[in-house]
């Protein structure tokens, strides 16, 4: 139904640190993600196995407003939600690691025999609105 947009944060403390700073050294760096199952765990994976990096230190954590809330603390780096990372980076909590962006598909899934549902279609309505999608 829609497309979310993620970034690599770190604590706005270590902004020096990260600017600039090659794959291999953020590697050095700790890591927070979710557990698995989860699009988090999968992307921070692919963002690993793409630079081919193994950090450190890996912390997981069970939901994103506590990554954050772990990064801003100066835990480690996480990949948030965009509009969660522009909001920190605007307040002076986080700041950007890269330009990095990882993209997550979000979905409503169910049976196609509950399709013409009452409730069904109520659903979809709700979050066509909420997403803002077609």
């Amino acid at each position: 139904m829609t497309e979310l947009s993620f970034r690599l944060v770190a604590p706005a403390s270590w902004k020096s640190r990260v600017e600039g700073a090659s794959w291999s050294d953020i590697a050095l760096l700790p890591w927070i993600r979710t557990t698995k199952p989860s699009a988090n765990h999968e992307m921070v994976d692919s963002i690993l196995r793409e630079h081919a990096i193994k950090p450190v230190e890996l912390v997981e954590a069970d939901h994103e407003p506590l990554i954050k809330s772990l990064v801003a603390a100066g835990v480690g780096i996480g990949l948030i939600r965009g509009d969660l990372a522009s909001i920190g980076v605007q307040k002076g909590e986080l700041a950007f690691v890269s330009d990095l962006r990882e993209k997550s598909r979000l979905s409503f899934v169910y049976s196609t025999s509950r399709e013409g549902d009452a409730a069904i279609l109520a659903a979809v309505e709700a979050l066509r609105a909420i997403w803002q999608c077609p």
